[in-house]
């Protein structure tokens, strides 16, 4: 069985306090059939790639209901606590990411005269959560404006075009906003839509992180969907979601996995030799009647 299908997923060990974003985001990344192709037949490139192959063989030849990931603790700060951070990170890493990376064009016109068409390339699209339960294709429609500032000093605000739809689409979600000059987070997560458009293409929610309790006393966990079932994957507790966040301690979505909806084969109309003679024989008979 591939790993991004084991039921139920293998849990992760939780190393220090604050180690479950870390957690959150392995389990993510394992969900996306890609990224386990690229690590089973691509070298590592770099030490994060590297340890991250070396947790994905142990997941591999376990028969362990959950393992270790010690593998990162000596080479990025878990102290810090930011999946999004640390999923960035990771992905920018990779030296196939053809089927995550976002193309995006900018045709910036400012009315100096001066006009610019920028290309960018992009593993995550950012969307604000502002406390209004916006249909989620709504907040990613509106976070494809950006500000530009032109030599001239004007600020230019142009819609960015997409140039591709990758097989998967990822989405981090800033839960954050400042309330007297400090820095709280948002207590209402963003919709959780199950499918959304993007680029004219349907997509179907693969996995997610959240954060539950307080800005600064949080704990990630990840759910993930294999086989029409979605799985909760907190640290080492692995079990059946009922597919509702736990709203009584403020849990949010902070980052979604969407993956490329498989198109459904057209049926195609096959017809044999013998009927079309027997269809000739019937016209034939009605022609002599």
């Amino acid at each position: 069985m591939e790993l991004s299908e084991r039921v139920p997923p293998i849990g992760l060990v939780n190393n220090s306090y604050n180690g479950c974003y870390v957690n959150s985001c392995i389990q993510l990344l394992f969900s996306m059939k890609s990224f386990v192709s690229y690590l089973s037949f691509n070298p590592p490139n770099n030490e994060i790639i590297q340890r991250i192959r070396l947790l994905f063989v142990d997941l591999i030849n376990t028969t362990l209901q959950s393992i270790n990931t010690f593998y990162f603790l000596d080479c990025y700060n878990p102290q810090y606590g930011d999946p999004n951070e640390f999923l960035v990170q990771i992905l920018e890493q990779c030296e196939q990411c053809n089927y995550y990376e976002m193309s995006l064009q900018c045709d910036i016109n400012c009315e100096c005269g001066k006009t610019d068409t920028v290309i960018s390339k992009e593993p995550v699209l950012l969307i604000r959560n502002n406390g209004i339960q916006l249909d989620l294709s709504t907040q990613l429609y509106s976070s494809l404006f950006r500000e530009f500032h032109c030599s001239c000093g004007r600020t230019v605000n142009v819609k960015l075009k997409s140039l591709n739809s990758p097989q998967y689409l990822i989405i981090s979600v800033e839960n954050i906003k400042i309330v007297n000059n400090k820095i709280e987070k948002q207590t209402k997560s963003i919709s959780q839509n199950r499918e959304i458009i993007y680029n004219k293409t349907q997509y179907s929610l693969k996995s997610m992180i959240t954060h539950i309790n307080g800005y600064d006393n949080g704990h990630c966990r990840s759910y993930v969907k294999i086989q029409n079932k979605w799985y909760c994957c907190d640290d080492t507790n692995v079990y059946l979601w009922n597919e509702q966040l736990e709203e009584d301690v403020s849990e949010v979505v902070t980052t979604f996995l969407f993956e490329k909806k498989e198109e459904e084969p057209q049926s195609k109309l096959i017809i044999s030799q013998q009927s079309i003679f027997d269809y000739y024989l019937f016209l034939k008979e009605k022609q002599n009647n």
